[in-house]
């Protein structure tokens, strides 16, 4: 079947271009749809990513303040392990201070931290140390008295930094104080 076309060409190339704008404007439109879907998977995928890297920054945060306890209890056995090189040739020359160490073996009151220890060969010792509160000093001394059997003499207290400072003298009780 043969099929002429009897519009004039005016007409006909109208027709063309009007076909033309139509299959443009068709594939403007899809080609919108797409980037508005494509927009809206990145905006959900960047609200995902940013909660992450949130979460990822108080993870790090946390390790931060895990690594900076983890040295500075590095540096405090390093300190101790000194003093306890330094202790050794002192408690093998002289054998008298080992009864008086004897009064601090064992399990200290909780919350209890002792910062120094001078023991003195006549008996007495000094305690220098930090508690959470005043009734763990008071355990302390009841914990010296009454377990330890030592006369003790409250030196000092002072809240500083959240904690109780303290100093105390200890001595062995006359009455009958026998060192254990």
């Amino acid at each position: 079947m043969i099929s002429v076309d009897l519009l004039p060409k005016r007409y006909r190339d109208a027709k063309a271009i009007e076909r033309f704008f139509l299959v443009g404007i068709t594939i403007i439109t899809i080609c919108l749809a797409v980037l508005l879907t494509i927009k809206a998977s990145l905006a959900v995928e960047i609200a995902v990513l940013e909660r992450e890297t949130q979460g990822l920054k108080e993870l790090a945060n946390q390790y931060q303040a895990v690594n900076k306890r983890y040295e500075e209890l590095k540096r405090v056995e390093a300190e101790l392990t000194r003093r306890l090189e330094l202790a050794r040739p002192l408690i093998a020359k002289d054998a008298s201070i080992l009864p008086y160490l004897n009064y601090f073996r064992g399990e200290l009151p909780r919350r209890i931290w002792l910062t120094w220890l001078d023991l003195h060969l006549d008996g007495e010792v000094y305690v220098e140390g930090r508690a959470i509160s005043y009734s763990d000093v008071a355990a302390l001394i009841k914990w010296l008295e009454e377990e330890r059997n030592l006369q003790v003499i409250l030196q000092d207290t002072e809240r500083a930094e959240g904690l109780i400072s303290f100093s105390l003298t200890a001595a062995a009780n006359p009455e009958g104080g026998e060192l254990r």
